[in-house]
Order: structure tokens, then sequence, then C-alpha cells
């Protein structure tokens, strides 16, 4: 009788044992899948911050060459402008020469 009862004991105290390794081990799994969806999620956050950087210094650039587009134009409009005006001066001036020679002239017709 004594030997069932170390049998009996033996099993009693197996069932226990397997049962924490078992809970040990799906413990460790679930760690494991933790952490993998962690570092999934971290992975990804970090590309889309990436993303979102770039995106930005592609606005940035885009902003700048905008800028510069405008004011180049507008150094050309300026430009354009200061020439007609100078066209213009020039022509109000041979107008005044041309009227300054006729009256010469028509004074010394007289």
């Amino acid at each position: 009788m004594s030997h069932n009862i170390d049998v009996q004991r033996s099993k009693k105290t197996s069932q226990p044992l397997k049962c924490r390794r078992l809970k040990k081990s799906i413990s460790q799994i679930f760690s494991m899948i933790i952490e993998k969806k962690e570092k999934e999620k971290n992975a990804e956050e970090e590309m889309e911050k990436k993303a979102k950087e770039e995106k930005e210094r592609e606005e940035k650039a885009n902003e700048e060459k905008e800028k510069k587009k405008k004011a180049k134009q507008e150094k050309e409009r300026e430009k354009k402008a200061n020439e007609e005006k100078e066209r213009e001066k020039k022509e109000r001036q041979e107008k005044k020469k041309k009227a300054n020679e006729e009256k010469e002239k028509e004074k010394k017709e007289k």
C-alpha cells in the first residue's frame, strides 16, 4: 500500500508542476507576442513620423521655391517698370528736344 501512496503523491505533485510550467510557457509566449506587437507599433509610428517630417521638408522646400519664384517675378516686373519709365523719360526728352529745335528754327526763320 505504501507503494500506491507514493505513486499517487507523485501524480498529485506532478500535475501542479505541469500546470505551473504550462502557465509559465503561456506567459512567455504572450510576453513575446506583446513585445513583437509593441516593436511593430513603434516601427510603424517611426515610419509615420519620418514620412510626416519628409512631407514637411518637401512643403518647406516648395514654399521656398514659390517665394524665390515670386521674388524673381517681382524683380522682373520692377525691372520692366523701370525700363518703361526710362523709355518714357527718353521719349519726353526727345520730344522736348524736337520742340526746342522747332522753336529755334521758327526763331531763325523770323
